[in-house]
């Protein structure tokens, strides 16, 4: 924003003969007016510098933009109003105060947008700190994210081995399964053979069992025969002397006492 009071007519156009005893900026004191010339730089340039530093900030906070425009439209106005006092000087005093008072107020934002700029850098480097904290532990568990995924690895490797492991004993374990089958039938084959000799060998032991009960009878008889021929030729009985006629029952045991001859001898 640029001043016009250099250029007001008012101020700089000389008057003429004709007005100069009517003009009421002519009776006001000279002095009066440079003060309120200077009064009314001297605002414009804290209009000016509130406005800079508001536009600054508006960066960071849209309220402190919205105020700098506030106070863009106040120098405005102010500049507006400085345009009438050069038509209405009795008011510039006023309008001066006025303006000091919107510069005070300009002031008192920027002020209050530097504080809450300040509170926002703080509030920046508060999540600035917060997000460093986050990349460290983002950091660390991805660190920790590599270690699990290695120790996952390695245990899947050694599960893998222990699995070819337990496949390769299965296949022998089946191997000596199939070779325990083949050996249970040879010996269930052998058990029944057993059983079948057995179940032959008690048969004929039965049959040895009843031909030794028979040879033991027969002996028993031929013992008595024997004694009773003996007792009746009044000699001791001899087995040679004994004749085939005399000892009926001896003849169906040819095998175990030979054959008998003539003579009575075997």
């Amino acid at each position: 924003m640029e001043s016009t009071l250099g250029s007001s007519p008012l101020l700089c156009r000389p008057s003429t003969p004709s007005t100069r005893d009517d003009s009421p900026i002519v009776r006001m004191p000279k002095q009066w007016l440079q003060d309120a010339h200077d009064a009314l730089q001297a605002v414009e340039r804290q209009l000016r510098e509130a406005q800079s530093g508001a536009k600054h900030l508006s960066r960071a906070l849209d309220d402190a933009d919205e105020r700098a425009r506030d106070a863009e439209r106040r120098a405005k106005e102010a500049e507006r109003r400085t345009s009438e006092a050069e038509a209405h000087a009795h008011e510039a005093d006023d309008r001066a105060a006025t303006a000091a008072e919107h510069a005070e107020q300009a002031e008192a934002s920027m002020r209050e947008a530097a504080a809450r700029a300040d509170e926002a850098e703080g509030r920046a480097w508060d999540a600035d700190a917060r997000a460093k904290e986050a990349d460290a532990r983002a950091q660390t568990a991805e660190e920790q994210a590599a270690s699990a995924s290695a120790r996952a690895e390695e245990a899947e490797r050694k599960l893998e081995e222990e699995k070819q492991a337990a496949a390769a004993r299965i296949q022998e374990l089946e191997t000596q399964l199939a070779g325990l089958r083949t050996y249970q039938e040879k010996a269930e084959d052998r058990v029944k053979a057993l059983e079948q000799s057995n179940a032959e060998l008690e048969g004929e032991n039965k049959e040895l069992t009843a031909s030794k009960n028979a040879l033991e009878q027969a002996k028993k008889e031929l013992m008595e025969r024997l004694a009773i021929s003996a007792f009746k030729d009044g000699r001791k009985p001899e087995l040679s002397s004994t004749t085939p006629a005399a000892t009926p029952g001896l003849r169906t045991f040819p095998s175990f006492f030979g054959k008998w001859g003539k003579g009575g001898e075997a």
